[in-house]
């Protein structure tokens, strides 16, 4: 996970900003049940509020969580969710082999050193590592241009790690699920309005002023516009044999 919690200041706003339709998390938390075994012990890595945790209990899924944020680990205990421990995902407190299967997303893009976090994921899981990812057009996305002018200021990177759809492009998954496809209709003023409030990651690195002259440059041009974005999600399934095999390659991935 990240070097610092850099969600504990977004804790209380982190569920509205990063929500899925109801359908389609239903339709994750029933697939995930199903793929890993409802009586699987399953190591979330980045629990956060426990916003899939809590849900993947319920389905009979033996869930522990781990983040580095006590603010979200906070938020997750007031949702009666307290099988979760502060922890180093690169360092974790658990012996060689002790979860069936492990499950992470909107975690690695947080983790400049991404390969240890996957490796440890490897020593501590015998069989699954499972992710939600989401795969729709990020042209002319104002979120990336904040990103690429926090790198042009000398303050990035905006993101020091990848995200789990870019590792499924780097290590093919061993399955991919389509869970549904929904429309999202994206108003890029309420997303400036978030991104300017630093509730994003990306958005934590810039001094005040920097952040300030971005934000107003993000807003010129790209303020006033909605589009309608098809957003497909899978789940992405790599067994840790075959991505253990992966990661002791010669082969670079960063």
């Amino acid at each position: 996970m990240a070097e610092k919690p850099i969600f504990d200041s977004i804790a209380h706003v982190y569920d509205d900003t990063r929500k899925l339709p109801p359908d389609i998390m239903t339709g994750v938390i029933n697939t995930l049940s199903e793929v890993l075994g409802s009586d699987s012990k399953l190591l979330e890595v980045g629990v956060g509020t426990g916003r899939f945790s809590i849900p993947m209990c319920s389905s009979g899924l033996d869930v522990v969580g781990i983040d580095l944020s006590t603010n979200m680990l906070e938020r997750c205990r007031e949702k009666g969710f307290d099988m979760i421990l502060k922890a180093n995902a690169c360092q974790m407190p658990f012996r060689d082999k002790h979860f069936d299967n492990a499950f992470m997303t909107h975690v690695l893009h947080l983790v400049e050193n991404w390969e240890c976090l996957l490796r440890e994921v490897c020593r501590v899981t015998e069989h699954n590592l499972a992710s939600v990812v989401s795969l729709w057009p990020r042209d002319d996305w104002p979120g990336d241009y904040y990103g690429r002018r926090v790198d042009e200021l000398g303050y990035g990177p905006s993101q020091p790690g990848v995200s789990e759809r870019e590792l499924a492009e780097k290590i093919p998954p061993n399955r991919r699920i389509h869970i549904g496809t929904y429309t999202m209709k994206r108003s890029n003023d309420s997303y400036i309005d978030i991104l300017e409030k630093r509730h994003y990651s990306s958005a934590t690195k810039l001094p005040d002023d920097l952040h300030a002259k971005v934000v107003a440059e993000v807003r010129e041009r790209y303020g006033g516009k909605t589009r309608a974005i098809e957003n497909r999600v899978e789940i992405c399934l790599w067994e840790i044999d075959s991505l253990t095999k992966f990661l002791h390659s010669n082969t670079p991935l960063s």
